[in-house]
């Protein structure tokens, strides 16, 4: 196990000389539906590592593919993007001036606890030391702990899905822009542009710290 909770590279994950790990976004494609009781097998691989610069710094991206599957076929195609960055972060003091959110048609507001990471951690598997450890989010140079990418994937994904009577979807998409912190209340909107839902997730600033798309089948 590494310093940062997370499995050691040079295993499944390849050796990138960066030590500072984030959830960048991902990607999700429904081709049928996983019932209780059914064996499924997942199957995992590295589709690509890219080394990029920009105004930040550098950057290096590993895109990760899983594909579930029954005995139908592949019902359930999953990209993860892991950032990988050098040395610890260079936090901005952050603008107190609240922005006015842009127009939507529906939202929902909601403030993540300790509890909520606790489990979302747990159910996840997922020891990363950002999301718990608040010493150590400190040595990385973040104000509070980080709220889990995934996690406001996840919670957007519901309002999107609880907006529309529950209907599957096709395709769901997500990009984290920026950081939210244990403190924020999450802003989550969603709009409707053409046969998409577009969704979002603000920050107290009025920042857009993240951004969906859905599909419906």
């Amino acid at each position: 196990m590494a310093d940062d909770g997370h499995a050691e590279k040079g295993g499944f994950m390849p050796p990138v000389p960066f030590p500072r790990r984030m959830f960048a976004g991902g990607r999700i494609d429904y081709a049928g539906d996983l019932l209780i009781g059914q064996k499924v097998q997942r199957v995992s691989r590295i589709k690509s590592v890219r080394h990029k610069k920009g105004r930040s710094g550098e950057i290096i991206f590993v895109t990760v593919t899983h594909q579930l599957s029954n005995e139908d076929g592949v019902q359930l195609t999953e990209e993860h993007d892991i950032a990988y960055l050098p040395g610890p972060q260079n936090t901005k003091s952050l603008d107190t001036i609240s922005v006015e959110l842009p127009k939507s048609d529906f939202s929902r507001s909601i403030q993540p606890d300790e509890r909520l990471l606790f489990r979302f951690s747990a159910l996840t598997f997922n020891s990363h030391r950002i999301h718990y450890d608040l010493p150590y989010v400190r040595s990385e140079g973040y104000p509070a702990l980080v709220i889990h990418g995934p996690l406001t994937a996840m919670l957007l994904a519901d309002l999107g899905w609880c907006e529309h009577d529950y209907s599957s979807f096709k395709h769901f998409s997500f990009r984290a822009k920026s950081a939210l912190y244990l403190g924020d209340t999450l802003q989550l909107t969603g709009k409707h542009i053409d046969e998409d839902i577009k969704l979002a997730a603000f920050n107290d600033q009025g920042t857009e710290c993240f951004s969906a798309k859905a599909v419906l089948r």
